[in-house]
């Protein structure tokens, strides 16, 4: 069993890795692909890609609020992880957050049980005068309405925009 401290040990990227891996491991040990279970792959993808459109009117933190589980964990750089939706509320103090943050999702994958999935991709941020490109992953629990909320985000920064871009 992993602990606290050796997890604190770990740079984003490696504990991005970590996640990236176990979950890619889980989804796959099914025998019917469960990326595409019932549809639910392109609702979730559309639903990530909703919320950087909402990140660019209503701020970023105050976006992943919105589509924050009570569960949320938001994992940040150089930080402990803000554990639960009222943790993550306290700890914006009524600040919304950036405008100047999109991202795009890459791929994900939704369990064949069609209740939890997983996106990743890149996210840029413009400000007044640099850009700042990154990863991010993004953990989703769907919900007895049918919506997909949050229930993990991490990022990391990386040393320019996507290859290919």
């Amino acid at each position: 069993m992993l602990n606290a401290d050796y997890i604190n040990q770990l740079t984003m990227p490696q504990r991005l890795s970590a996640v990236l891996l176990t979950l890619s491991l889980l989804f796959s040990c099914s025998k019917n692909s469960p990326t595409h279970a019932g549809g639910g792959l392109d609702s979730l993808l559309a639903t990530d890609r909703a919320a950087s459109r909402m990140a660019a009117d209503s701020g970023f933190s105050a976006t992943l609020l919105s589509y924050a589980d009570n569960g949320f964990v938001k994992l940040n750089h150089g930080e402990y992880p803000v554990v639960g939706k009222q943790a993550f509320r306290e700890k914006l103090n009524g600040r919304a957050g950036t405008r100047d943050i999109s991202w795009e999702p890459r791929d994900g994958a939704v369990a064949q049980s069609g209740d939890l999935g997983f996106t990743w991709g890149d996210w840029t941020y413009h400000g007044e005068d640099t850009t700042v490109y990154g990863n991010y992953i993004t953990v989703w629990s769907k919900q007895a309405d049918g919506t997909w909320k949050m229930r993990l985000d991490g990022g990391n920064e990386t040393p320019g925009p996507p290859e290919g871009n």
